[in-house]
């Protein structure tokens, strides 16, 4: 099983592609330590953002093409192949 820790501020989202439909799926992380006992809910609003500006945001920089992305939701940053833009 592969793992990814990172911060509270990031979101790994992937984009997948189905023959019945097409989405971006917010990959749920398991919290392990938690010195500040945010709630796990929301992430996004507790940044002052959406799920819907982000994934608007990762259509914008990447045409929606299939993979993983990296948004920043502390600095408004999303990265994938390289490319950065702000949410």
């Amino acid at each position: 099983m592969n793992s990814i820790i990172h911060p509270i501020r990031f979101r790994v989202i992937e984009r997948k592609i189905t023959p019945e439909r097409s989405y971006w799926h917010f990959i749920k992380g398991k919290t392990f330590y938690n010195p500040l006992n945010l709630p796990d809910g929301d992430i996004e609003f507790m940044f002052g953002t959406t799920k819907n500006k982000v994934v608007v945001e990762l259509f914008r920089i990447s045409g929606g093409k299939v993979g993983y992305y990296l948004a920043d939701l502390r600095q408004k940053n999303t990265t994938t192949a390289g490319k950065i833009g702000i949410v």
